[in-house]
């Protein structure tokens, strides 16, 4: 869960149906999936394994995810750090794609320079240079 002052992280093997639920920056969303989402929240908060404030967060490296290989999410914070694996890239799982799309906006949304390409080790601007592959990563 990624809000505008912290990023909460909760271990989850197995996700119910009504888990997603994507609100990404920016956005207005309905009453019902405000509602939702906030029940989301309040299950990831109660069983988190991880909290790091947005003060703390010195940088995140985001290693993107393709059709044969899982990608990664490096968050680097004063004094610990966390690492989360991203599941292969699906074109014909749309949750998948929404969940790396809603990601990478919400991270560059929470900390704007601090966001950077595994791969390339470019700064991250939006969320297209983020999947794009291109050379044009971190250009803002």
């Amino acid at each position: 869960m990624i809000t505008d002052s912290r990023i909460v992280g909760a271990y989850r093997p197995e996700y119910p149906d009504d888990f997603w639920v994507y609100i990404s920056p920016g956005s207005e969303p309905s009453e019902e999936n405000r509602s939702r989402a906030l029940g989301v929240a309040d299950k990831i908060i109660s069983t988190k394994d991880f909290e790091m404030q947005k003060e703390n967060v010195v940088k995140i490296i985001f290693d993107e995810p393709t059709e044969l290989f899982g990608g990664r999410l490096l968050i680097k914070g004063t004094g610990r750090q966390v690492e989360l694996k991203i599941t292969i890239r699906s074109l014909l799982n749309r949750e998948i794609m929404l969940t790396i799309d809603t990601l990478v906006s919400s991270l560059v949304a929470f900390a704007p320079g601090l966001v950077q390409s595994e791969k390339t080790g470019a700064r991250i601007a939006t969320r297209s240079s983020a999947l794009s592959g291109s050379s044009s990563i971190g250009h803002a």
